[in-house]
């Protein structure tokens, strides 16, 4: 019989460059019993030519307000859970609880960076690049046109490395990837390579935890799971992208 020493696992750090780093997260209880979600929006346009100077005649319009729209979520409610099943042990008989929780806690974005940037594609198609650089900066430039306030750009993890290798990235203090002109970067493995995205900001919309642990007696199985409902809006539902033109 071989003998083993159990030993403390080793310590998991937190994910650098991913959507928890840039985004807004709220804890909504009610968002599990949604049929649909939705937010007051600011204003989404940006300012307008005024006649404000008695010798300015060039502005002849007449001044126009724009509506406060009510905006629905980009991405409408949606469950993930971690799931642990294993044998009880003097060892890890309480701990299994802990485990599932964490398996949710630290592998939620991945699912919402997917979602989110299938959301994206589906938004204006921005002229393709011919390089990454040249998809980057179609993005930069149309966040900086057209949408009003700091932009988020999503792209692959292995394209993050490709826009870093070539001087289009750089990283501030707190590790986020960002353009040369300091827009945030969500760089995901959940993404493919080859498409650039831009979005407006993020909230992420998340219920409290649920914790359920079960025991089979009859089988000596502990089963724990942690389950938590999300929604994710993005402010003036904005959406661009851009494909790099592979040749």
């Amino acid at each position: 019989m071989v003998a083993q020493v159990v030993v403390q696992a080793p310590v998991r750090q937190d994910r650098m460059g991913g959507i928890k780093r840039v985004a807004s997260i709220i804890t909504d209880v009610r968002i599990g019993a949604s049929e649909s979600i939705v937010y007051v929006s600011d204003g989404c346009t940006l300012p307008q030519p005024a006649i404000g100077l008695c010798y300015d005649t060039t502005v002849t319009d007449e001044k126009e307000g724009v509506g406060i729209d009510i905006e629905e979520a980009a991405i409408p409610a949606f469950a993930l859970y971690g799931g642990v099943d294993c044998f009880i042990g003097p060892e890890n008989a309480t701990d299994f609880p802990i485990r599932a929780r964490r398996i949710l806690e630290q592998g939620e974005d991945r699912a919402i960076e997917s979602r989110l940037a299938t959301w994206a594609a589906a938004g204006t198609d921005l002229a393709a690049g011919a390089t990454l650089v040249e998809s980057i900066a179609a993005v930069e430039q149309a966040l900086d046109e057209d949408y009003i306030g700091r932009g988020i750009i999503l792209m692959s993890r292995g394209d993050a490395v490709r826009a870093s290798a070539s001087g289009s990235l750089e990283h501030m203090i707190d590790g986020i990837p960002v353009t040369v002109n300091g827009t945030p970067i969500v760089a995901s493995g959940a993404i493919a390579d080859g498409t650039v995205y831009g979005v407006g900001a993020v909230t992420i919309l998340r219920s409290a935890v649920f914790d359920i642990n079960t025991i089979d007696h009859t089988t000596n199985h502990d089963w724990a799971i942690a389950e938590a409902v999300y929604a994710v809006i993005v402010d003036c539902s904005f959406r661009v992208n851009s494909v790099v033109d592979a040749g």
